[in-house]
Order: structure tokens, then sequence, then C-alpha cells
């Protein structure tokens, strides 16, 4: 090249910071943005994964057991996509703040909150900071039960005996319009989402048939009382009322026709999926790396996995 009248050097230098902003934003979304709803899997021990409970199942979930088929999540079963790429975030600060809401907004999180994975786990490991970009979420229904009304009768100790006499109990059943109706799935799930999900535009539900509802509801007459229940406290949590219900259909079993009639006088958009058992279980991605909140004087440190667990 010294004819030419110039010289390159071979040895410089190349940072991904050197790119125009312009040309990183075009980076970030091909590796943060999945085009498949995500399945958050929480740990609060070690990463680990179980094996399917059947074969036909490809869902991998976390279990507080020694099974010694447990292997670590971080392992990607076969024939499920790790997720995101998202190790670019645990760089440096400055990438993180660039890229970090794309990952919470342009993706669906999907956390079922049952013994395996919780909302509140998700949403206190990533962040408030976090939380708050994330725009759509999907949730199992949650229970509505009938809150029976109790009154005791509260005896002290016979005197000289030194035993008491057995506390009495007496349950009235309510009937529909006194407000006898509770949401007992998780007493914080849907709390929770509206004070740290405040983006939030839609909230997706998974579920089956009225059999969800409690017994007693449904034998009494209350699951529309129980819906507007449900509708109010959904409301409250996307202002938008943009409310998806996916219920899972077999027929001749479960043909809950006037339960749907009821959900979408409601405006919920409710999508009915004919059940299969080997679909019903099957999600499109796992993903572990959920990734915390930065503080502003924090950089990626050479060994950070305490920083940035799963990836």
């Amino acid at each position: 090249m010294a004819g030419l009248g110039f010289s390159v050097s071979v040895n410089m230098s190349f940072r991904f910071l050197d790119l125009p902003g312009e040309i990183r934003n075009q980076i970030y979304p091909i590796l943060l943005i999945s085009s498949e709803p995500i399945e958050v899997c929480i740990c609060m021990g070690e990463l680990r994964r179980t094996t399917p409970r059947f074969p036909e199942h490809r869902r991998y979930n976390l279990e507080d057991s020694d099974d010694e088929n447990d292997v670590d999540c971080r392992c990607t079963p076969p024939g499920i996509d790790s997720g995101p790429s998202t190790a670019i975030l645990a760089t440096c600060q400055q990438i993180h703040t660039e890229a970090v809401h794309q990952l919470y907004s342009q993706n669906i999180f999907t956390v079922f909150s049952n013994k395996h994975v919780s909302l509140p786990a998700f949403l206190n490991r990533i962040g408030t900071s976090n939380a708050r970009y994330i725009r759509h979420l999907c949730i199992p229904m949650p229970h509505v039960r009938a809150q029976f009304r109790s009154n005791l009768d509260r005896r002290r100790p016979e005197e000289g005996r030194g035993r008491p006499v057995p506390v009495v109990r007496f349950k009235t059943y309510p009937s529909a319009g006194e407000g006898a109706l509770r949401c007992l799935s998780d007493p914080l799930m849907l709390s929770l989402i509206r004070e740290r999900c405040t983006s939030l535009d839609t909230l997706e539900i998974v579920a089956g048939t009225a059999q969800d509802l409690d017994r007693y509801v449904r034998k009494r007459g209350l699951v529309e009382e129980a819906l507007a229940l449900l509708d109010s406290e959904f409301r409250a949590v996307v202002p938008s009322g943009n409310i998806v219900v996916n219920r899972y259909w077999r027929p001749g079993i479960w043909d809950d026709d006037e339960w749907v009639q009821l959900m979408r006088g409601l405006g919920w958009n409710v999508v009915t999926h004919k059940y299969r058992f080997r679909d019903i279980d099957v999600p499109q991605l796992l993903w572990t790396g959920v990734h915390p909140d930065l503080d502003d004087d924090s950089v990626a440190a050479e060994d950070d996995s305490h920083i940035w667990p799963g990836v």
C-alpha cells in the first residue's frame, strides 16, 4: 500500500460503540426481539430444568427437587430456542441503556404463577425500571371463589378443667349482588402488575372453561358476577382495555358457549383454541436470561455472573 501513497494499520481496534447510533439501533432488535412469545424461566436456587412429565410435552419447568434428571436450565433442550441474545446488555452501561427498553417493550412475556414460576419473582428480579417497559404480558386466569361470611362463637375455657370449649363456626351463603366474590389466584398478582408494569397495553389470559371458576360460583349462577369482578380487576391493570383471552376447548366436553359470550360481552377478545394434548403445554421459547437493573455507576465486570444470571 506504500506505493499508493498511504498506509493501512492492521492493528486497528474496533468497538461496537464506534458504530453510528442509527446502526446500533438496527442491530439491537435483531438480537433482543423474539418473533414468538417468551416463557420466562425463574429458579430461586440453581438454574435447572426437569425432563418432561410426558414424552409428548416439550415444556421444561423448574422444580425445587433433587431429581437425578435435573440439569442446568441454561443447557437449552433440543427443539427449544434459548430466546433473545441478551449477552450484549452485559457489555457496558451505555449499551444497556440504549437497548434494554427494546428487550422488554417489544417482546411478549408469558409468566405462569405456579410452583415453578412466580410473577413476583420475575418482576422483582428484573427490577422496577425494567418492568415499566413491559407492554404485553400473558398470565393464567385468576381464580374467583365465593367469600363466605363466618360467625365465630368463641368461649372461654371451663374453669377448673383447663380445656377450651370447641369453637363453633357458622357459614352463611351469600347470594348474587352482595359482593360476595373475590379473586384468589395470587393476591398480589394483579396489584403487582398494576404497580410495576405501568406501560402495559395488552393483558393476555390463558383460560380453560367455566370449570376454572369456583363450584359454588357456577352452581349459584354467579358466573356473570365473577366475570364482572375480573373485568374490573383487568381494566385497572390495562386502562386501554386490550384484554385477550386464550380459551382451550374440547368438543363435546367443554361447551361453554354462554361463558364465552359473557366474556365477549365485556369487550374481551376471546380466541378459542381446540384442545390437543400435545400442544396445550408447549411454549415457543424458554428464556433464562433475566437481567436486573444496572445502577448508573455500574459497568459489566470481567466476572459478572452475579449480575447477569442465566447468560
